[in-house]
């Protein structure tokens, strides 16, 4: 076995071996040590990182009883609760439901939930300020650097919320059955495109409540370490169920109103917790550009760590992102195609898997991938004739752009909120635009994600 493209057997055993502790322990309140209260503490051995998608609910849920997560401690029923679908049948008008999202907090069992019984705590004042106290102690916290839009009536199934706003890296051990959510600008957009604020409830918080028995739990030992560039990867899904939407004073019509917004959102672990890697995409080797999708690569994750052999297929899921594995950057989800076309030499990686069978390749569930080369700039002159544009940059400096796969197919989209997808159109003179891709043969950019806005 050599070393270069292949995970040195020892360390395939420590991985086998933890994935084993880890598998063990994902389920609620097990893997804890007899003395061990459940409450967070040290981190756990081996950087351990929680990710969190946000996804819509695919089962009908009765307005008059909200689905229950388990025990008392969960909102009541309220018939004030309707599915993001029936919003629309309530409001033809409304075509939208966005939120802000400006901090998420992990919170450990023993903290109280603030879910109910808040909804009429709400600021008068127009332009509220949001005031967020010190974290306690044991909250493990993330903030954006710029703030994470959602649309609570058109959600992206398995949006990376966390991977939007930044990883929760090395989470203390313990059991957390929490999360708050921290937003601004609460607002719906009506079919004409007219935006209505919303009053924010509870200081612009509320808490997401894990069902019973899915709870997070974060080993208090493990039995292994795993080794350089590897992480434990716990993985957190929210259903958004319901929004209630609480007309506190009358207009004439939805612009007249003042109305309090409030999702109904759970939260679970999704088992089995699995392992990540992150480094440096080399010997890249695509079988196939179209799906079905497969093909291999090697990651390399710098430090003494050895090389790991990666393959995946038409059932990984794929995203870019601006900066990874930075603390915060904007992620946008992608196909099988475009994700397998984008991959080369020299980009840097997040897998997310398992090891296969045989313990010597590192079977790929999620990719998510940062491009080497990114520039910023004003167009200038739109397109050449041979379908490539100029960005000027400071001074007399300027980069050539290259769309990949080419000028057409290239994935182009605004680059402030809400993302909507473009098309090569936009890409005219005088437009701010940064292009994601990888030095071109002949200089400039070789761009595959392109983004118009400042």
């Amino acid at each position: 076995m050599t070393r270069r493209g292949w995970i040195r057997s020892g360390i395939l055993a420590a991985i086998t071996a933890m994935g084993l502790v880890l598998a063990g322990c994902s389920g609620g309140g097990g893997g804890m040590s007899s003395n061990d209260s459940g409450s967070p503490g040290a981190p756990a051995l081996g950087p351990t990182v929680v990710d969190i998608s946000l996804i819509a609910a695919k089962a009908p849920v009765s307005t008059a009883s909200p689905v229950p997560a388990g025990g008392s401690a969960v909102p009541t029923a309220d018939s004030g609760y309707r599915r993001p679908s029936e919003i629309r049948e309530l409001g033809p008008e409304i075509a939208h439901v966005y939120m802000e999202i400006v901090k998420v907090s992990l919170m450990p069992a023993e903290e109280a939930f603030e879910g109910e019984g808040t909804e009429g705590d709400i600021d008068d004042g127009d332009h509220p300020e949001i005031s967020m106290p010190p974290d306690k102690p044991r909250f493990v916290s993330i903030v954006p650097s710029s703030p994470v839009v959602i649309d609570l009536l058109q959600l992206e199934n398995g949006k990376k919320l966390a991977g939007l706003l930044n990883r929760f890296d090395k989470v203390p051990s313990g059991t957390y059955d929490k999360i708050r959510v921290w937003y601004r600008n609460a607002s719906v957009v009506l079919q004409d495109g007219s935006a209505l604020r919303f009053l924010p409830a509870a200081r612009s918080k509320f808490d997401i409540r894990f069902r019973k028995g899915l709870e997070l739990v974060i080993p208090a030992a493990m039995a292994t370490t795993p080794p350089e560039g590897w992480f434990n990867y716990f993985r957190v899904k929210l259903t958004v169920e319901g929004i209630k939407i609480k007309v506190v004073r009358v207009g004439r019509d939805w612009r007249g109103c003042r109305v309090i917004l409030r999702p109904l959102i759970f939260a679970e672990t999704v088992p089995p917790t699995v392992n990540s890697v992150t480094g440096t995409a080399d010997q890249v080797q695509v079988g196939s550009r179209v799906r079905p999708v497969y093909g291999s690569f090697n990651v390399l994750p710098g430090g003494t760590a050895d090389n790991v052999a990666v393959a995946f297929d038409d059932n990984t899921v794929w995203a870019w992102s601006d900066h990874m594995p930075a603390q915060s950057g904007r992620t946008v989800a992608v196909s099988n195609d475009n994700g397998a076309r984008s991959l080369r030499n020299g980009a840097i990686v997040e897998v997310v898997g398992h090891l296969d069978p045989a313990g010597t390749v590192f079977q790929a569930e999620e990719i998510r991938m940062t491009f080497p080369n990114t520039v910023t700039g004003n167009v200038l002159d739109g397109w050449n004739e041979d379908h490539f544009f100029q960005l000027q940059l400071t001074g007399d400096m300027y980069e050539q752009v290259y769309p990949q796969p080419n000028w057409v197919t290239a994935y182009y989209d605004h680059a402030v909120a809400p993302f909507g997808a473009l098309t090569r159109a936009a890409i005219v003179d005088g437009a701010v635009v940064t292009a994601r891709g990888y030095p071109g043969a002949f200089g400039g950019v070789e761009a595959y994600w392109i983004s118009v806005g400042p």
